[in-house]
């Protein structure tokens, strides 16, 4: 069944705990429309929310939010669930944390994009290791919550939660290369 993502913009006065109130409204009446109700994301800065239900088709999850609360998105797109997985780090609801009757999530969906672009990292012919490069970009990435999206020869896409985590783990990428390269090295100046 396909995936789609939805996008609610919302008033001033939505709260985190108001969008997770709408999705426990949703999961009590998917089933009569066919819909998985997986995860949301909500953007208190930009007052937006982002719905990704396994649904029929946008009719049927646009009746199950009318039904369940009457929010009915401002624009809805089929996704592929493993390009949303790499993006934004999950595609299911994270674990509930306290002992709250709600799962509030405030966890934006927007993120910043990194694009690496090296001369190839390739190890010695016939080489069953990683080359020291490759293995600094991964653990800088790592470090800074970044998450690889897609990696070939000498390329990296990769995303972030926040800026200024993108901007740190580009400074440490660079430092750690030159450090394999034995140059200089730089600090992030955030």
């Amino acid at each position: 069944m396909p995936i789609y993502m939805d996008r609610h913009d919302v008033s001033e006065q939505v709260t985190a705990e108001n969008v997770a109130y709408l999705h426990q409204e949703d999961l009590k009446i998917q089933s009569h429309f066919g819909c998985n109700a997986l995860t949301y994301w909500f953007d208190d800065k930009r007052k937006m929310a982002f719905c990704l239900v396994e649904a029929p088709d946008g009719k049927a999850l646009q009746e199950m939010h009318n039904m369940a609360h009457g929010e009915v998105p401002n624009n809805i797109v089929e996704v592929d669930p493993s390009v949303v997985e790499s993006f934004l780090g999950r595609i299911e609801d994270p674990k509930k944390w306290g002992n709250t009757e709600l799962n509030i999530i405030d966890d934006s969906a927007f993120r910043t994009i990194m694009v690496i672009t090296a001369a190839p990292l390739v190890s010695k012919p016939n080489s069953t290791t990683l080359p020291p490069a490759y293995n600094a970009v991964l653990a800088q990435l790592k470090a800074h919550d970044g998450n690889l999206v897609k990696q070939s020869e000498g390329y990296f896409l990769s995303s972030f939660g926040s800026v200024s985590n993108a901007v740190c783990a580009a400074f440490a990428i660079q430092s750690s290369l030159k450090e394999i390269n034995g140059s200089s090295t730089s600090t992030c100046p955030i």
